[in-house]
C-alpha cells in the first residue's frame, strides 16, 4: 500500500491541491454582508475613504474605535479597486 501511495504522490497531491482550490473558491461572491457587524465594518471604510481621514475611523460621522485601523484595510483595497 505504501508503494502504491508513494508511486503516485504528486498525482495525489495535485489532486488534494485540486479539490481545496474548488472548495475554496467554487463559493467566492456567492454570499454577501452577512451580520450586522460587517457593514458597519464596510460603512467604516467607506467613510474613511470618503472624508480622507485614514488615521481616525467614524462611523455616523462620529468616531467608531470599536477595531484597530488595521481592520478596515482589506476593505480600503477593496473600495479603491471595484
Amino acid at each position: 500500500m505504501t508503494d502504491a501511495l508513494r508511486r503516485h504522490r504528486r498525482f495525489l497531491m495535485g489532486l488534494f491541491i485540486t479539490a481545496a482550490a474548488f472548495l475554496y473558491l467554487g463559493h467566492i461572491g456567492s454570499y454577501h454582508l452577512i451580520d450586522l457587524d460587517e457593514g458597519r465594518y464596510h460603512r467604516v471604510a467607506m467613510e474613511m475613504v470618503l472624508s480622507g481621514d485614514y488615521i481616525t475611523p467614524h462611523f455616523d460621522y462620529m468616531p467608531y474605535f470599536e477595531k484597530p485601523i488595521f481592520q478596515y484595510c482589506p476593505v480600503h483595497g477593496a473600495l479603491w479597486h471595484p
